[in-house]
């Protein structure tokens, strides 16, 4: 009995350790400790349980469980080999239709694809991976391109493998985008908060540098004649200990009474904290959730235990949130029933 129980103990004590290696000193050879650590701790430890389980009972129902544990060790195992492969390989596209007598009928059929949590940084240098979700997203030959933030894990310089690559979004009115709250670096803090500043500094520039028109709670205008469609940008707001960096108020500024507006932000419990009952605007998108990487096969996730809104259109009065699970992942490359997403979102006038 002691030995599962070892076993176990030693695995889980070993998973936390890499992560925590991940999250202080990031790097690609961290990243890639983390995801060998985790294929090998998670059967483990699944088939230590199981065994400490059969060590209740004797005889042929202590054989069944010894039976049981290899059997769901190894299909844990194949799982997740599956998601560190074709699990990230495919990109969904979803389609989102946002039917609506607010929306400008010069603006009827217009398409925009919403994109979030890149982490370039989980692909070290891999711009052929970067270079395959660019490309799915100007498959949608989307009038414009959304980017709710997370870019990077740790660090700017993640970024600068994959300026030329990234620079291929292409939309007739152009990318527009937001920070999220990796992108203002918490997680590999500098002895220098100047440092942390400058480095801050340099990711937006290189959003600017790729041509992306980078919002930090202002508003751009987008023009079709007579009638027109405001995109605001709101810096991030997250649950703490993230500092509360959004401000509407200065984010809506200027904006025509009769433009229809649709707000950009990160993390979704922004809408129900500082939007819904709160604003008058119709439309929002936010990602962040990333699905916790992981679904089952009716669609649930454990992000649904954490988030009330995690994945797809939400409704609250005359106000919708369209949350992505994002096209990239966080720390390991890794997703179980849930592949990365390019939302497509295509509004629609209506009549009164």
């Amino acid at each position: 009995m002691c030995l599962p129980a070892i076993v176990l103990a030693t695995g889980t004590l070993l998973l936390f350790m890499a992560a925590g290696y991940v999250v202080y000193k990031p790097g690609v050879w961290r990243i890639r400790l983390l995801s060998v650590t985790f294929i090998y701790n998670a059967p483990l430890a699944l088939y230590a349980t199981t065994l400490l389980l059969g060590k209740c009972f004797k005889g042929y129902v202590r054989r069944f469980f010894s039976f049981l544990s290899w059997t769901i060790s190894l299909l844990l195992l194949g799982l997740i080999i599956y998601g560190f492969t074709y699990g990230t390989s495919r990109i969904k596209r979803t389609d989102i239709l946002i039917a609506d007598e607010q929306i400008p009928a010069a603006f009827d059929g217009y398409k925009i694809a919403v994109v979030s949590d890149l982490h370039v940084g989980t692909y070290y240098a891999d711009t052929a991976a970067i270079a395959k979700k660019v490309a799915a997203v100007n498959a949608v030959q989307p009038d414009l391109i959304c980017f709710l933030g997370d870019i990077v894990n740790f660090s700017d310089e993640e970024l600068d493998k994959f300026l030329p690559t990234l620079s291929q979004l292409q939309a007739k009115d152009g990318v527009v985008s937001v920070m999220g709250n990796h992108d203002y670096l918490y997680y590999y803090p500098q002895p220098d908060s100047t440092d942390t500043q400058r480095r801050i500094h340099r990711l937006e520039q290189m959003e600017r540098q790729m041509g992306w028109q980078l919002l930090l709670n202002e508003n751009t205008v987008i023009h079709r004649g007579a009638d027109s469609i405001a995109i605001i940008g709101a810096e991030n707001e997250s649950k703490p200990p993230h500092p509360h960096r959004a401000n509407l108020h200065k984010a809506m500024q200027g904006i025509s009474p009769a433009a229809y507006r649709i707000l950009l932000i990160h993390d979704p419990t922004h809408w129900h904290r500082a939007i819904t009952g709160k604003t008058s605007i119709p439309l929002t998108f936010s990602g962040h959730t990333h699905g916790m990487q992981m679904a089952l096969p009716g669609g649930w996730s454990p992000a649904a235990l954490i988030f009330k809104e995690w994945s797809g259109l939400y409704t609250a009065g005359n106000q919708r949130l369209c949350v992505t699970t994002g096209l990239g992942e966080s720390l390991m490359p890794f997703r179980l029933g849930l592949p990365p997403e390019v939302v497509c979102v295509t509004l629609r006038h209506v009549s009164r």
